[in-house]
């Protein structure tokens, strides 16, 4: 990407009873440890806000998760 053309930049997030489930299974083993560190309030992109960077999301941890974000242009 030509970053000369960039407006905007941002980051998604996913809600966090989501990300428990995630790395709680043990994909993920290694990293849960680095997920009950944080919060939305204490990381530096999220500790601003995140309501329009939450995705709407639905699956699970066996058949997958398919998320959505409408995305303001």
């Amino acid at each position: 990407m030509d970053d000369r053309y960039a407006l905007k930049t941002s980051q998604l997030t996913f809600p966090m009873d989501v990300l428990n489930t995630v790395y709680a299974t043990s994909a993920y083993s290694h990293s849960k440890t680095n997920l009950v560190k944080i919060s939305y309030t204490t990381n530096n992109v999220f500790s601003d806000g995140y309501s329009t960077q939450l995705v709407s999301i639905s699956g699970n941890t066996t058949t997958g998760y398919k998320d959505s974000l409408i995305v303001g242009v």
